[in-house]
């Protein structure tokens, strides 16, 4: 659910909405680091 903001909602921002997207964030950027992984070790092609 993490990828699925919308950015009317960040009208109304508090903190904990501002810590939850630091999460989802991250937890993107490692995903997208584990892809660079596999297409290195196995030549996917994504």
């Amino acid at each position: 659910m993490c990828y699925y903001f919308q950015i009317s909602s960040l009208k109304s921002v508090n903190w904990h909405d501002l810590r939850m997207m630091g999460v989802c964030f991250r937890t993107l950027r490692l995903s997208l680091y584990e892809i660079e992984i596999m297409r290195e070790r196995f030549g996917f092609r994504v």
